[in-house]
């Protein structure tokens, strides 16, 4: 190992044990070792910073904090949380079951961690406690599920792998890769979660005394009624659309009447289309007449579809973003600000935001916005250092000469992601990290996507640890308890998060079948 690198490790741990922020860790270190390197170290360090976060796909992440900060306040959480409660609240530990599916949930809308700690854990924690579960079992159950929102996208960490891989690796296909090691997590801590409760009895549900045919009924009627309605929403788009044909219509012919010097814009709907729109309609009417007369008789199965139409335009903010990111609609980054436009609309729509609120919001989304960036550009900074000593390369060479075995290595790989985990934030771990492990893991045969998802899932679990685990400590917090505390019973979601991890690891089918099906892995 040369000066600079010794230099720039040895300077970076120093002022991380003394309690410095990562940010400037970094950014010291970097201006060290290029003094020792012998450039003109504040211009070489200005220069990097600036082309670190010189990047269009960047962009996403303010809009995406700012629609998850914008859901936060909109009352989303608890229409997420009712609707939860309805499709797995009436089993033995079902507040359990609620908080981990409404941060699947909440997390696939907000794409934060904090986020949805906050939003859900807020809410869910007091309740729980109240219900009698374990104060502890409580705050590990939410720490460790909030984490499926970094996994299910939108999520920023995976536009910055995105950015770590020089573009090798779409923002649109590590999106896709997400989703089901996002939903294998969360079954996994459900498992958990579920055989803790039976242990310690917690939460009697209603499906206890109801038995599996009651059981299986109430949810094929709950399923049907859902279908119907979405049935009944989609027969009401013609009309929807041929209403915003006529509105746009309307507003060039006004401009035009003021002289504005508008040229000719879209006519009329046609008299067709409008007919075939009020026809659609009206099936959408009558079906949703029906389903009121005939379903909704059943009281249980009328709760559950009225918090499921709560929480359908909050769901709908995933279908547009990803759906609209798919069928080439718009980039990633514009994606981020429809999302923020729809966040918006809805927490308005809902009546949960104040106008007097958003400067407070908007705050708080430019402080946010400010710590990543800094994060981003230092770390772009430090890996110039180790790019331009070989570093990657050295540690590759030295990883394969250690062993040829794919399975040691990979696990080896595991366990150092684990450790930087523990003491470094996700942002600049996966910059400074990317390119080391990347070139070794593609000498093995594996996918960057495949990677991606294995490195984000290893992160994941150190924000959960200490000494430096941003979720334990929010998580703690909120809870009302001590880390020392939550210790003993987080450890077998650990366990769970662990093994999830394995399975991913070596298992890439599972990261790669969407991507694959939907044409992003060749």
């Amino acid at each position: 190992m040369n000066v600079p690198v010794l230099v720039l490790v040895i300077s970076f741990v120093v002022l991380l044990v003394l309690n410095v922020p990562v940010a400037f860790c970094m950014g010291i270190a970097t201006l060290l070792a290029f003094v020792v390197m012998g450039a003109p170290a504040f211009g070489a360090v200005a220069h990097n910073i600036a082309t670190g976060i010189d990047s269009f796909s960047l962009l996403a992440i303010p809009f995406f904090i700012l629609s998850g900060l914008l859901m936060g306040h909109g009352g989303i959480a608890r229409r997420l949380i009712d609707f939860a409660n309805v499709l797995v609240g009436r089993f033995r530990g079902g507040l359990a079951f609620v908080n981990i599916l409404t941060c699947m949930l909440f997390g696939a809308i907000s794409g934060s961690a904090t986020a949805a700690i906050s939003s859900v854990g807020g809410f869910l924690i007091p309740l729980m406690n109240k219900m009698g579960y374990h104060r502890d079992f409580n705050a590990s159950v939410t720490i460790t599920a909030a984490t499926t929102g970094l996994l299910i996208p939108p999520s920023n960490v995976m536009i910055v792998y995105s950015l770590a891989t020089g573009g090798a690796v779409s923002i649109a296909a590590i999106f896709m890769a997400g989703y089901l090691p996002g939903i294998l997590v969360g079954f996994a801590l459900m498992v958990v979660s579920a055989i803790i409760s039976i242990r310690n009895n917690y939460g009697q549900g209603k499906g206890d005394a109801a038995g599996f045919t009651e059981t299986v009924r109430f949810y094929g009627l709950v399923l049907v009624s859902m279908l119907v309605v979405d049935f009944a929403l989609l027969c009401f788009l013609p009309l929807l659309s041929a209403a915003l044909g006529a509105l746009a219509w309307a507003i060039v012919e006004i401009a035009r009447g003021l002289g504005g010097g508008v040229g000719e814009g879209h006519p009329f709907p046609a008299g067709a289309t409008v007919i075939k729109a009020v026809l659609w309609g009206l099936v959408g009417s009558l079906t949703l007449a029906a389903e009121i007369k005939i379903v909704w008789r059943f009281p249980a199965i009328k709760e559950a579809t009225v918090a499921y139409l709560r929480a359908v335009p909050a769901m709908l903010l995933v279908l547009i973003v990803i759906g609209g990111i798919l069928l080439g609609w718009f980039t990633p980054t514009e994606a981020s600000a429809v999302a923020v436009l729809y966040s918006f609309i809805l927490a308005l729509v809902y009546r949960e935001l104040k106008i007097r609120d958003l400067p407070q919001i908007l705050l708080q989304c430019g402080v946010t916005t400010a710590v990543v960036f800094l994060l981003i550009a230092t770390s772009v900074a430090m890996s110039w250092v180790m790019a331009s000593e070989n570093v990657p390369q050295d540690i590759s060479a030295y990883l394969v000469r250690l062993t040829d075995s794919k399975v040691v290595l990979l696990l080896l790989i595991n366990a150092i992601l684990l450790v930087v985990g523990m003491f470094m934030d996700m942002t600049p771990a996966v910059l400074i990290f990317t390119p080391i492990f990347l070139p070794i893991v593609e000498a093995l045969g594996l996918n960057a996507l495949h990677f991606g998802i294995v490195m984000i899932m290893n992160l994941c679990i150190g924000l959960c640890t200490p000494p430096v685990g941003t979720c334990l400590f929010l998580g703690c917090g909120i809870a009302e308890t001590t880390v020392t505390r939550v210790m003993r019973h987080i450890l077998p979601f650990y366990g769970a998060m662990v093994v999830t991890l394995l399975i991913c690891t070596f298992i890439p089918e599972i990261s790669l079948w969407i991507p694959a099906r939907l044409g992003f892995v060749r």
